[in-house]
């Protein structure tokens, strides 16, 4: 059995956020982790992802009042049948991951990307739907999947399923738990196959230095790949009043770090396309996802000691000459 990992979601109206942004000298639009993680740098040089997909196996996508003009496919698994995000879970995942610029207020980390939503389920559901839509989704070819779910246990089917994306050029990215729901380092995300990520923000407590909070699971000792972004994540929010009208939301936990990576990953495979489409990530084949997560590591930064940080939190400032070096050197080994 799956399950989501947990969102801690709070409505915020646009004035309060604006005036917070204006606080830290950030635009409304961007957000604090949106430019934590450079994704300015991205925009200024035209890099939004274009053209990579990115699937999200999720709680599906909610009827909105306004377009979302790069979902390309719209699938789903449960028995009830076609349907909408009746929980938001889903929609404010792929709201982190590829939310258009002319949207609510905030935009994705790559809203040029192709979205491929396939809908699982509500807060759990067995196991062999999530490997459906998995299946699916190496059916339909896309580049980067994201799972913001888990489960304390997994299966052979799961292991060899995820092993079989990297042969076909598929990046992985789980979120890895929350720390508050105790139960350790979730599968997939704990699978050698996948890019695990742990969560982490900022809080001014008075001083001139921020404290920094983890959600990744410390009481069990879990090592995440990276950490992204966790805390007070902007995002599409909707449903306090029944409307589809969207507005804008704070979320937290790592289900809100595991899309931020994602959409990272959909930059660096464009920027790679850009330098050579015949190089190791640029192509959908075996490197490729070794290869983006040596690019992630090498640029990632630690804001303090601990194994809950993983190597750090990766930023785009410096992907340009990276991701040129590992398009082209195959020195980093294909996950067992």
């Amino acid at each position: 059995m799956h399950r989501l990992v947990p969102l801690t979601v709070k409505r915020i109206t646009r004035e309060a956020f604006d005036r917070q942004n204006a606080e830290r000298g950030e635009r409304w639009v961007d957000g604090w982790a949106y430019l934590f993680h450079g994704g300015h740098y991205a925009s200024e040089h035209g890099i939004t992802g274009k053209d990579v997909r990115v699937g999200v196996i999720d709680s599906g996508f909610a009827e909105l009042s306004y377009e979302f003009p790069n979902i390309e496919v719209q699938m789903d698994f449960t028995p009830t049948g076609p349907g909408w995000d009746e929980l938001g879970h889903g929609t404010r995942v792929a709201g982190i991951i590829g939310a258009p610029h002319d949207g609510v207020g905030v935009k994705g980390l790559a809203p040029g990307c192709k979205m491929h939503i396939y809908k699982v389920g509500g807060r759990k559901w067995p196991t062999e739907r999530a490997l459906e839509a998995i299946e699916q989704a190496l059916d339909d070819r896309v580049d980067v999947l994201n799972m913001s779910f888990g489960s304390v246990e997994t299966t052979d089917s799961e292991k060899k399923l995820l092993h079989r994306a990297i042969h076909k050029g598929v990046v992985s990215v789980a979120a890895a738990g929350n720390d508050r729901d105790g139960d350790g380092h979730l599968y997939p995300a704990k699978l050698p196959s996948v890019i695990s990520v742990g969560a982490f923000g900022q809080y001014q407590t008075g001083g001139h230095h921020p404290e920094y909070v983890t959600y990744v699971p410390t009481k069990s000792a879990c090592e995440p790949d990276i950490v992204a972004a966790g805390v007070q994540v902007p995002t599409i929010h909707f449903g306090d009043d029944d409307s589809t009208a969207p507005t804008v939301g704070v979320v937290s936990g790592t289900s809100a770090a595991a899309p931020i990576v994602s959409g990272l990953v959909a930059l660096i495979i464009e920027m790679a396309r850009r330098h050579d489409p015949n190089g190791l990530i640029a192509k959908r084949a075996t490197p490729r996802a070794a290869q983006v997560k040596a690019v992630l590591n090498y640029n990632a930064y630690k804001p303090k000691k601990g194994k809950c940080y993983g190597r750090g939190y990766p930023n785009m400032g410096e992907f340009h000459s990276v991701v040129h070096f590992y398009n082209h050197n195959p020195y980093w080994k294909t996950p067992a």
